[in-house]
């Protein structure tokens, strides 16, 4: 339950900020980039406690982008016959939930002072990008 409130709450700030800004990504490679950005800024000050509040905003970002990636589909789906899309496609999006969640789990543990906990999850979002640029580029 607190997860699908919190995603609530990172897609209508997300909504907010794309109406603000209108700076949605316009491709995946885009939103990917944008992503591995926010990932580099929290690694390089995961260590520093003052920094806690500029990276939870910054994780919250990342998940808005993560939900922004869900709307893309990847070339190596699309390229697929049309029979094996669907299941590639749920898997794409099944990942993506998954870095959603590790992704606001880092919010948190930065909101809440934990900054172990946040080299651990920073740990396991890296291993979830190479496992899924592997399943899907």
């Amino acid at each position: 339950m607190k997860i699908i409130l919190a995603l609530t709450l990172c897609s209508a700030i997300y909504s907010q900020k794309v109406l603000a800004l209108d700076t949605s990504p316009t491709t995946l490679a885009l939103t990917m980039d944008g992503m591995k950005a926010d990932l580099k800024t929290i690694a390089s000050q995961v260590n520093n406690p003052a920094k806690n509040a500029e990276s939870a905003r910054l994780a919250t970002d990342f998940v808005m982008l993560v939900q922004e990636a869900e709307s893309f589909v990847p070339d190596s789906v699309s390229s697929l016959p049309a029979s094996q899309q669907p299941a590639r496609l749920a898997l794409y999006k099944e990942m993506l939930d998954a870095v959603a969640k590790d992704g606001l789990d880092l919010a948190a543990a930065f909101r809440a002072n934990q900054n172990k906990a946040a080299v651990d999850l920073i740990r396991k979002l890296a291993q979830m990008k190479t496992d899924g640029h592997k399943e899907f580029n």
